[in-house]
């Protein structure tokens, strides 16, 4: 059986399609890009000095693999703070995805940083696909739950011109 087919057959397929979580773990095919994917992150978690062009050299997916192994390894603050004083994630990445794993990484650590709130509140604006901003309001819902309620009524008032929108945005709601 070739590397595909394991993964395929392992796959749990009603739990998958039922699951609100993330599709099965993208990682389970092993190559070269994907092992320096989450070399560059082991790195960073490693602290050792780390070349900017490496992670930029990355397609989206592989970028995606970056997040997913920090958000394995779950690295301390100084670890992200350095991630992004390098990378600049909050203020350079534009594929939402990226930025989600990205945000649910940093929430819960350094939710009063005010490059982060920006670069939140911004993201919330921006993308307005659920599977984006839900896991978004509920960890700042968790964490600093005044600033969650602020920037969803924000985030209302921007959307009011379309009403219908506005009431399917609000009824996933932590609020409601």
């Amino acid at each position: 059986m070739n590397n595909a087919s394991v993964v395929l057959s392992s796959i749990k397929w009603e739990k998958e399609l039922r699951s609100a979580k993330f599709p099965t773990d993208i990682r389970s095919f092993r190559n070269k890009r994907v092992e320096a994917a989450e070399s560059l992150a082991m790195d960073f978690i490693a602290k050792k000095e780390v070349d900017k062009k490496v992670y930029e050299a990355f397609n989206s997916k592989l970028k995606v693999i970056f997040m997913m192994k920090l958000e394995a390894e779950k690295p301390k603050v100084d670890v992200l703070e350095k991630i992004e004083s390098v990378l600049n994630v909050t203020l350079n990445e534009t594929n939402p995805e990226i930025l989600l794993y990205w945000y649910t990484l940093n929430i819960p650590e350094r939710v009063k940083n005010e490059v982060l709130r920006g670069g939140i509140s911004k993201y919330l604006e921006q993308y307005g696909r659920e599977k984006y901003i839900k896991p978004v309001y509920k960890l700042l819902a968790t964490h600093d739950n005044g600033y969650a309620r602020d920037l969803f009524e924000l985030s209302l008032i921007h959307i009011c011109r379309c009403r219908r929108y506005a009431v399917c945005r609000s009824r996933w709601s932590p609020y409601h």
